[in-house]
């Protein structure tokens, strides 16, 4: 019997990349691991659904483009990498805690960077653009995000997203394959036991040269600081500080009961979109225990430096009801004023904004229940909500 030939191959997708771009300096070696790993696990382990099978390999075609994009620009412009980005306002703590409405209030301030979709969708700017006119990756993200609003039914309500919106530097982390949404988006059983035994100091150094690379871009820093979040930190405080050594550090809570089923329902788009089938135990599993694993690695390092960090732990809770007074206290421990004018601009945005219902998801559809979800989180309900 013939050998079955595997769907996607590593060396035909960097041929693919190097043949669009007429480059073939895709920067540092330690991805190749992680793809070679990421496209092994989905050769063997994923059931792809139709969808899946073109958008797999369209997905690792733009971050390989970008990949040889950046270090073309970055051998033409080595100054990238003295860009400053030291002091950010970064939120951290387990998603669907608020922390994508808290970014996204202080990202209207007028006077610091803004992490847009369009951005962190394609950090390297495409040949055809033009100085002066709209930036043609604002055009990509828009077709991006009007496909996944067509073939993801329900996305744009967990995680609303738009071409000029803020989002996540997690997103950034994609470039080295080496993400936690990479292993989220999909079962990917052998991909996910090696991701997480991976230090992850190579990827840290990737994400902060393209945010160098996205502030020069931009102008230069221009005293402004960025407005960063992602759960994908959790477990990395040590790298985020080194990366970024006089950030401001907020972390989100809230009660696991809520979060667990709210994750796993976001979860479940994705996999519903990539696969031809869904095991809905399997989903609730990994939406209990991956960022679980983590926030257990952030207990430890909050074990270990104490007061020494410059970390602010917030509820949900006063997120959604007091956001002016929580943002008002970050900037106080982040050395900056909350003007008339920042202000503003804020309860602009937060007009704008359109009110978040609870879905009616719950942890029975996964497999779980309050009584697991509370055991598997009890040390952090103690920590932090008791």
């Amino acid at each position: 019997m013939a050998e079955t030939q595997p769907l996607f191959s590593v060396e035909g997708m960097l041929a693919a990349a190097s043949a669009a771009t007429g480059l073939d300096d895709f920067g540092d070696d330690e991805f190749r691991e992680a793809l070679t790993r990421l496209v092994d696990s989905t050769n063997r382990e994923s059931t792809l659904s139709a969808i899946g099978t073109v958008a797999f390999p369209a997905d690792v075609q733009r971050i390989l483009v970008n990949r040889l994009r950046f270090a073309a620009d970055l051998k033409k412009h080595p100054e990238i990498l003295d860009e400053d980005v030291s002091d950010p306002i970064v939120v951290i703590g387990l998603p669907r805690t608020g922390t994508t409405k808290l970014q996204r209030m202080m990202a209207a301030d007028p006077d610091v960077q803004r992490l847009e979709y369009w951005r962190v969708l394609n950090p390297a700017p495409f040949p055809e653009t033009i100085p002066g006119q709209a930036d043609p990756r604002i055009a990509a993200a828009e077709q991006a995000i009007a496909m996944m609003a067509q073939l993801m039914p329900g996305w744009s309500e967990l995680h609303p997203t738009a071409a000029e919106a803020v989002d996540e530097e997690e997103f950034l982390k994609l470039f080295t394959f080496k993400c936690i949404f990479t292993q989220l988006a999909r079962p990917l059983p052998s991909f996910k036991a090696w991701y997480f035994a991976q230090p992850q100091q190579g990827t840290y150094r990737y994400m902060k040269q393209l945010l160098q690379y996205l502030q020069w871009q931009d102008g230069g820093k221009q005293g402004r600081p960025w407005i960063l979040k992602t759960p994908g930190h959790l477990g990395n405080m040590d790298l985020v500080l080194e990366c970024f050594p006089k950030a401001t550090v907020v972390v989100t809570h809230r009660d696991p009961r809520k979060l667990v089923p709210s994750l796993c329902r976001l979860a479940e788009s994705s996999w519903r979109f990539f696969s031809e089938s869904v095991d809905m135990q399997a989903l609730g599993q990994a939406g209990l225990h991956d960022f679980l694993g983590e926030m257990k690695k952030h207990l430890r390092w909050r074990d270990r430096v104490g007061d020494a960090a410059n970390v602010y732990d917030v509820r949900y809770e006063q997120i959604r009801d007091d956001p002016l007074g929580v943002i008002g206290e970050i900037y106080r421990r982040a050395g900056r004023e909350l003007t008339p004018q920042r202000k503003q601009a804020m309860l602009d945005w937060a007009a704008n904004q359109t009110s978040h219902r609870e879905g009616n998801y719950k942890a029975e559809d996964y497999g779980l229940s309050d009584a697991v979800i509370d055991e598997a989180y009890r040390e952090y309900n103690e920590r932090f909500l008791r």
